[in-house]
């Protein structure tokens, strides 16, 4: 009894107040714990599982009581007591609440990495579309964007944001510039003069070009620049042409389905042996969600037998409004369908689904490298947030500069190509008052180290919302589960391959 009542009261100095922050998942066959102070996620017994699920989600007597009841005295110390060396020697459930979440240091510091370490221009073209997709941001329902516009940037603009990145990227090994709209063919002599003084601009670093297209303005002499100048193309294709042509129509209510093939065939015979290398495809997942809609979209390479099989493809769920007329209800889980088709495929010595590659890998890569602590740390980052104008700055056609293109345009500009990065706003708005904000959702959230969440999350249309950050919320942390345990279902059933996506390159 005096054994019990010992480990009793181990357990109460961690359980009985309040929770730390941990959460537990199964498989098939096995057992897991995520403890957030330490990042590591690790094995347990059905006992010890069955104790820590009672301690999490109950309260501390009736989950001591019932544990008692059900495996006796020597079952209690004997879990316990394994449990209690666990705790010590792998330093978990020392987490309680994040007090100190950041995303960098200080405002030196932040000034002195973008004035020199800038990686990535996106430069916004044009506002401009020859489609009106039903859910795209620009249209009328979305009420944080803009609509579609008729402006264009100007060379002059163009040039000016690329000598900026010329001026901030010193310490940089190479850098990237990437044409965004609208469509961006629309103003194709722009993208045309943009990179050709860009190379001029950089003659001894080496320069990334890429433009996301919906792919209907392709024309062989523009697929033709395109192939000279090494330039990443990635289309917008939905799936075969009923489901695409759903949702991406043209200005009189037709589908694009036909130009965007015709573009994208055009792309393929130019581009050659090189096009799955420097062409990828880009898919939205939209409602209604089911096994039917995923078929339509991945039986594409069936409908379009000469494109390859090992192109890369992403595809991603819709997040937007609710679309009128449509069911928005999930049936069937699209990360579900891209698990069995990686793993039944690696075991088959078969080709996976190019959608499946992109879920999957992505999924190994990130959980194989996240950082693993021995000992709890007590600063955190802050969830899924990049550091804003290091890695990108998207340039508006008028020359302001904004975090990235899918921010809401109620979000403070962070400057201009003329007067260069504020760095008080983007200090104050972005790292200070974002952060005080989420750190209110997050303190007591499990999935901090993990969670995809970002500035996306944290703005609607009046500007910075606390509201909308936590509706999307649950669906992160929902993810951030679900991708955790699919990570560790590939280990299961296929051993040692997180070795190989820990040296992975994330692309």
């Amino acid at each position: 009894m005096g054994n019990v009542k010992f480990f009793t009261g181990y357990l109460r100095k961690i359980w009985e107040e309040q929770k730390p922050l941990a959460v537990l998942f199964k498989t098939d066959s096995s057992y897991y714990l995520y403890d957030t102070g330490t990042n590591k996620i690790l094995k347990c017994d059905s006992l010890t599982y069955d104790l820590l699920e009672k301690l999490f989600y109950e309260d501390f007597e009736p989950a001591v009581g019932a544990f008692l009841k059900k495996n006796g005295e020597d079952g209690f110390v004997k879990t316990v007591s394994t449990l209690k060396k666990s705790i010590e020697n792998q330093d978990l459930f020392v987490l309680y609440e994040v007090t100190n979440a950041d995303l960098f240091p200080g405002k030196e510091e932040l000034q002195e990495t973008i004035s020199t370490m800038s990686n990535e221009l996106s430069l916004e073209v044009t506002e401009e579309c020859n489609l009106r997709c039903i859910y795209c941001v620009h249209n009328d329902d979305n009420r944080e964007n803009r609509n579609h516009g008729s402006g264009n940037m100007n060379i002059e603009t163009a040039i000016a944001a690329i000598d900026f990145l010329k001026k901030n990227s010193e310490k940089s090994h190479q850098v990237a510039i990437g044409f965004y709209g609208g469509e961006p063919f629309i103003n194709f002599p722009v993208i045309k003069k943009s990179i050709e003084y860009a190379k001029k601009t950089f003659p001894d670093k080496k320069v990334e070009f890429s433009v996301t297209s919906n792919g209907t303005l392709l024309t062989p002499g523009i697929a033709r620049f395109l192939f000279e100048n090494n330039i990443n193309v990635t289309v917008s294709i939905d799936g075969k042409e009923a489901v695409h042509d759903r949702y991406r129509k043209n200005l009189s209510g037709s589908g694009s389905y036909k130009k965007t093939v015709t573009g994208l065939r055009t792309l393929f015979k130019e581009y050659g042996a090189r096009f799955k290398d420097k062409i990828s495809l880009y898919s939205v997942y939209a409602p209604p969600f089911s096994l039917e809609q995923i078929r339509d979209r991945t039986n594409l390479w069936e409908e379009l037998d000469w494109l390859p099989h090992d192109i890369r493809a992403n595809i991603v769920y819709y997040s937007g409004p609710r679309i009128p007329g449509v069911s928005h209800s999930e049936d069937t889980d699209l990360l579900q369908w891209a698990f069995e088709n990686y793993i039944n495929s690696k075991k088959e010595e078969t080709q996976p689904h190019p959608y499946a590659v992109s879920m999957i890998e992505k999924l190994l890569t990130v959980f194989s490298q996240r950082p693993v602590y021995k000992k709890a740390i007590d600063k955190f980052p802050l969830h899924g947030c990049c550091l804003p104008a290091h890695r990108r700055i998207f340039v508006t056609v008028s020359g302001d500069f904004r975090i990235c293109e899918k921010i809401p345009g109620s979000a403070p500009t962070i400057g201009n190509v003329k007067e260069g990065v504020n760095f008080d706003i983007l200090y104050d708005k972005y790292l200070k008052e974002y952060k005080d904000m989420s750190l209110q959702v997050c303190k007591k959230c499990w999935a901090i180290n993990i969670c995809e969440s970002c500035f996306i999350d944290g703005f609607d249309e009046n500007g910075l919302s606390y509201d909308k950050k936590m509706e999307r919320c649950e669906s992160k942390r929902l993810a951030a589960g679900k991708k955790m345990y699919y990570f560790c279902k590939a280990l299961e059933m296929m051993p040692g391959i997180q070795d190989y996506f820990a040296a992975t390159k994330l692309k």
